[in-house]
């Protein structure tokens, strides 16, 4: 899996990161990165399978996943509503195009 991470200074530069993760399955909806041992949960998914909620179990990290460029305005929004719900700072989510 391929993590993308953007961190921006005061002074409004910003730079990103792209590593490439190792994961060992852990259980169901449970995986873990082999060389960090960081576990990443998926917190919630539609039911059609487009839209994803993953995260960390503290809550330091999450994002949300979508298979169409757009997303699906309330998939995106459910999946917002679960994190937060769930202790994730939403205030923290950017919306970021990968491709």
């Amino acid at each position: 899996m391929a993590l993308q991470t953007e961190t921006c200074g005061l002074n409004g530069e910003c730079t990103s990161e792209k590593t490439l993760l190792s994961l060992e399955t852990l259980g169901p909806r449970r995986a873990r990165d082999i060389e960090t041992g960081r576990e990443f949960w998926l917190v919630w998914i539609d039911e059609g399978l487009r839209t994803a909620a993953i995260g960390t179990p503290d809550g330091s990290f999450g994002w949300i996943l979508d298979r169409q460029p757009t997303g699906g305005t309330d998939r995106i929004a459910a999946a917002r509503e679960v994190l937060e719900f769930n202790g994730y700072d939403l205030s923290q989510l950017s919306l970021r195009e990968v491709g």
